[in-house]
């Protein structure tokens, strides 16, 4: 009787585990040699046995990775989700015969136009500007027709995520579009708790929606500890919190754009320092004597951070910060009343906030 239960329980476990096996077979294209599988969630690759005549076959655990790209020798390659038996077509780059699989498919097919025209026009600015035959009246034409095939891209990816909520392959997409995203809509977006952030792929996806939620206005600032200018340990809650409007103002020596719009924020610094308002700056630098050199050469005379970890450092990880210049407006209260204003804008709320 013991010897079936566990004939029984193995039999179990060995159909739970082929349960998650799935097969994706294909022809490689001609000239091909070898066809080579890489699995997106961990970056590994493995290499598939070709028959005779240009047939492989991928028997793969999707507890592994959802997600894998089958490429071969001579620059083809096809996206495969491996959520069931599925074949490859290198012609059309991509793999058909599963719901996630054909549902990939379309909206690749959706959204090829507009990728194709971003391409076309990316590929003529970078020959033309070899040449020097671009004036500046037709860098700044392309710039516009550029953002605005930008703009219908984007719009386009997030018609994709409210029409496939339940679906795992708009993930492919969502772990490259989030950061070109407002952050309110990805956060609204995180609160339906969609299907396909709940992939293995979305994982580090989730650690920036918290972090964005610290950043978000309404909410109280979260504290870190880093380094002074004297080298001694000081808290953001040394300066946050205390009755005044403060900045802080994420940066590094070597950011051109920071520096560029270090004259204004002094100015308002100087302007606005004593009705309430005060800075502290983060860097994100990893050299302390570029950050100290930078410091002192434009004569910044607020407060300064630094643990000197470059995008490793703990504000980077706190409040999600992805690219400098940026900036939090904390209130007097310590909660966060804006974020992402450039010197134009803080002018702006400067202004209302003291009341010019």
């Amino acid at each position: 009787m013991k010897r079936n239960i566990l004939t029984m329980c193995l039999a179990l476990a060995s159909t739970a585990l082929m349960a998650q096996q799935y097969q994706v077979t294909g022809t490689a294209p001609e000239g091909a040699k070898k066809v080579y599988v890489q699995y997106l969630e961990d970056g590994t690759t493995d290499s598939l046995v070709v028959t005779g005549k240009g047939k492989f076959t991928l028997i793969a655990d999707a507890a592994k990775s959802l997600f894998a790209k089958v490429y071969t020798d001579n620059g083809k390659d096809a996206l495969v989700l491996l959520d069931g038996n599925a074949k490859v077509d290198f012609n059309v780059g991509a793999a058909k015969g599963t719901k996630e699989n054909d549902g990939l498919y379309a909206w690749e097919q959706r959204l090829q136009p507009t990728e194709e025209e971003l391409k076309k026009l990316v590929t003529y600015f970078k020959e033309h500007q070899k040449d020097n035959t671009l004036t500046q009246e037709i860098q700044s034409e392309i710039f516009a027709i550029y953002d605005s095939l930008q703009a219908i891209t984007l719009a386009e990816y997030e018609k994709c995520y409210a029409e496939n909520m339940q679906a795992k392959f708009p993930a492919i997409y969502f772990v490259q579009t989030m950061s070109h995203m407002p952050r309110e809509k990805v956060l609204a977006l995180a609160d339906q708790k969609p299907e396909f952030m709940n992939v293995k792929l979305a994982e580090r996806a989730w650690g920036y929606v918290e972090a964005w939620r610290r950043a978000a206005v309404g909410a109280t600032f979260t504290d870190f500890e880093m380094n002074n200018l004297e080298g001694k340990p000081c808290r953001l809650s040394d300066f946050v919190g205390k009755g005044t409007y403060v900045l802080i103002d994420f940066w590094a020596s070597w950011c051109g754009p920071c520096r560029k719009e270090m004259p204004e924020v002094k100015a308002l610094y100087e302007k606005y320092h004593a009705k309430g308002f005060d800075i502290v700056g983060v860097s994100f630098d990893n050299k302390e004597k570029a950050w100290k050199d930078a410091v002192q050469s434009m004569g910044l005379p607020w407060h300064h951070m630094s643990d000197l970890k470059g995008w490793q450092c703990a504000a980077a990880g706190i409040y999600g910060i992805n690219s400098i210049p940026a900036t939090l407006l904390i209130g007097p209260d310590g909660k966060i009343v804006a974020s992402g204003l450039r010197a134009h804008d803080l002018a702006v709320k400067l202004a209302e906030i003291f009341g010019e």
